[in-house]
């Protein structure tokens, strides 16, 4: 199972226009606080589903998730993004209600060439890029 899914932030602390607070957590996903889903067969199908791009009714559907943000302000992430394996099991799903933000132009262009890498570094150095972690080496997010 893929790691993570990018959510492009075309701007600093943004997210498909929303506001994200100090740590990365969306306050528009009340699971986020004490996240009420857990990991059941019920959210593994809703995130398998998100993952086939098919559109999930809600958010909070959704298993425990981290953030990963990374701002254009933090020295040497480009360098460290270049020999990241786990950048190539990224995944961008297009189903609804994910929330999902628009990747800067450069990103676009590298993701649509099938460059993980390069994609991550573009939207990096825009202002932001954000991913969502549901697995780290195969291990489920709790």
């Amino acid at each position: 199972m893929n790691d993570s899914l990018v959510r492009g932030g075309a701007g600093g602390g943004t997210d498909g226009g929303r506001r994200r607070e100090e740590g990365g957590r969306d306050p528009n996903c009340d699971g986020c606080k004490s996240h009420a889903v857990r990991w059941t067969a019920a959210s593994r199908k809703a995130l398998s589903d998100a993952l086939d791009s098919k559109a999930v009714k809600r958010r909070l559907e959704l298993p425990p998730h981290r953030y990963l943000t990374a701002r254009a302000s933090t020295t040497g992430l480009d360098t460290y993004f270049q020999g990241a394996s786990w950048i190539s099991r990224l995944l961008r799903p297009t189903g609804a209600n994910l929330g999902l933000g628009a990747l800067c132009a450069s990103a676009q262009t590298a993701w649509t060439n099938k460059d993980r890498t390069r994609a991550v570094i573009e939207q990096y150095k825009h202002g932001a890029a954000i991913m969502e972690v549901y697995y780290i080496n195969g291990t489920e997010m709790s």
